[in-house]
């Protein structure tokens, strides 16, 4: 079984995040009327997790108003666990055709052997017409003919925020919205090393960040990244993060940093190779998230996340070498909205450079206070 089937969230507990989407989705359970969600939010933030998880909340013996969460453990619990293709019936409008969608609703609304029957849509947004016909067709039909007695009957339409022009006004209007927020970098990375510590599986600490990074491609794909690298070592580091994802270790974002108040050039050709490498946007978040521990660290403030002793070996030295003063000049660039909001990479080199350009001859030491005003001034 792969760790992501494995540790995939069995309840709401286990989904990193999306606070407000857990409530809402309790006080939905918790209302026995028909209803349609729509589920919209990024890849890998937990949707089809959470339609499992629904299941499991309808039919849970221990779950009341007063329950944060199913119980897992009772009969109910178990058998939605073991049997769980009889309590939601995925269908994803990518690789399926309307006639399987009508063969799926057919089997939602009719076939329902439990108490519960969830039917997930993925990727709602490329339904055609003729799909678009049958839902609404099915949804009308249980608004007037309600609920089979005892039974209860739920239909989660899901897709991403990019696709989402394309859903047909009628489901907009006919259906609940419970938007999922993006997940962060700490989200991903505590779930990484929970998972890592399971799976016995060493690590450093930065690399699990580095893991966690590209938040735009969800959870699941990061705990297919930490498989990979299990697969290849017991011990993942830096080393092992570049041999076989080709992801560039936290130092190296450090080692620019250090260069800004001392060779502009290299700073420029080690930026100009990265950007390169792995795209301007991840780029920018790597080098400030270097700048922001670096800040910390210069003044005396613990970091919030966990370090190799020989990287904040590192970090630590570097902050010797900088000034409060050149360090409020790094942070007045990287937080400008010109630099932020920059799609071009020639000119985001640029601004860096410029910004090297005048740490160097601003010459900044570490002196006084007094004489650093004095020369800022001049």
């Amino acid at each position: 079984m792969s760790l992501q089937e494995k540790y995939r969230p069995r309840l709401l507990a286990d989904i990193s995040g999306q606070e407000s989407v857990k409530k809402s989705i309790r006080q939905f359970v918790l209302k026995a009327a028909f209803q349609v969600l729509f589920f919209l939010g990024p890849t890998g933030v937990g949707k089809t997790s959470l339609a499992n998880i629904m299941a499991k909340l309808c039919v849970c013996e221990n779950f009341t108003e007063h329950s944060p969460d199913a119980c897992g453990h009772c009969e109910s619990c178990r058998d939605v666990e073991s049997y769980e293709r009889y309590y939601v019936i995925k269908h994803y409008c990518t690789s399926k055709s309307p006639e399987e969608l009508e063969s799926d609703i057919h089997s939602w609304r009719h076939h329902l052997v439990h108490r519960v029957s969830v039917l997930f849509i993925d990727e709602v947004g490329y339904l055609n017409a003729k799909g678009v016909g049958l839902l609404q067709k099915a949804v009308d039909g249980i608004r007037e003919n309600g609920n089979i007695p005892g039974r209860r009957l739920i239909l989660i339409l899901a897709t991403t925020p990019n696709h989402y022009s394309r859903i047909d006004n009628a489901f907009k209007g006919r259906s609940r919205l419970i938007r999922f927020g993006k997940l962060t970098s700490q989200d991903i990375s505590r779930r990484l090393a929970y998972i890592a510590k399971s799976e016995r599986i060493n690590y450093e600490p930065e690399a699990i960040d580095a893991l966690s990074n590209d938040v735009e491609l969800g959870m699941r794909h990061a705990v297919g990244l930490l498989e990979q690298l299990a697969e290849a070592n017991q011990f993942i580091d830096n080393k092992l993060l570049y041999r076989v994802l080709r992801l560039p270790p936290e130092k190296l974002y450090l080692s620019i940093l250090q260069r800004m108040n001392s060779n502009p050039q290299s700073m420029y050709l080690r930026a100009s190779k990265w950007i390169d490498f792995v795209g301007l946007e991840a780029f920018r978040e790597n080098l400030y998230r270097a700048y922001n521990s670096l800040r910390l660290l210069h003044a005396r403030v613990p970091l919030r996340r966990s370090l190799s002793p020989a990287l904040f070996n590192e970090y630590e030295e570097a902050a010797r070498s900088f000034h409060a003063e050149e360090l409020s000049r790094i942070s007045d660039v990287l937080n400008s909205r010109r630099y932020v909001e920059c799609d071009d990479s020639d000119r985001v080199l640029e601004m860096l450079l410029n910004l090297s350009c005048r740490l160097v001859d601003l010459e900044f030491t570490l002196e006084s206070d007094e004489d650093l005003r004095d020369k800022i001034e001049k």
